[in-house]
């Protein structure tokens, strides 16, 4: 048998095996007495071994954090806007809001064509919400933000701009 290893209490060849062991049951290759002795000696050189990174458990998880849900059997994308809409519902339902609608699409640039005939795709503002406020007497178009992206300040710029309409975020 061979030499203890500093801070081991199994010899190298001890360790070697245990190794090999563990790399047969994941399905890999067994490692060579000299190479496994070669990883054993820099590491205890004073070769410090390297970090594993932790686990990454939201490689699913949605870019804001935002939890999709479903009410009243219509899929949101987040819980804030599921509950505005639950309040919009109530207040279409008391006669205080009319013609509720979901996803309205507003055109702030129109399809083009280049100059060597490729199409260049229209660019389109979705508001979560566009009803009439009988308070008020005017539409109302909303937007339910966690996050106010560069692109969503573009788009909400280009809405005033394009279809002179400010967009009430919630």
């Amino acid at each position: 048998m061979g030499q203890v290893s500093r801070g081991l209490r199994m010899t190298e060849e001890q360790l070697i095996d245990r190794s090999n062991k563990l790399r047969k049951l994941l399905d890999g290759e067994p490692l060579s007495k000299d190479v496994a002795k070669k990883i054993i000696k820099g590491h205890m050189a004073g070769d410090k071994p390297k970090r594993i990174a932790p686990v990454d458990r939201t490689v699913n998880a949605p870019k804001y954090r935002n939890q999709k849900v479903e009410v009243d059997g219509i899929k949101f994308d987040s819980k804030k806007e599921a509950k505005r809409w639950q309040e919009l519902k109530l207040l279409e339902a008391r006669g205080f809001a009319l013609s509720l609608d979901r996803q309205a699409r507003y055109t702030l640039i129109p399809a083009q064509k280049r100059a060597d005939g490729t199409i260049e795709r229209k660019v389109e503002y979705v508001a979560d919400f566009k009803y009439y406020d009988v308070v008020s007497g005017s539409y109302i178009v909303e937007d339910v933000k966690g996050m106010k992206t560069p692109l969503y300040i573009l788009k909400r710029k280009l809405m005033l701009w394009v279809h002179g309409i400010t967009i009430k975020e919630i």
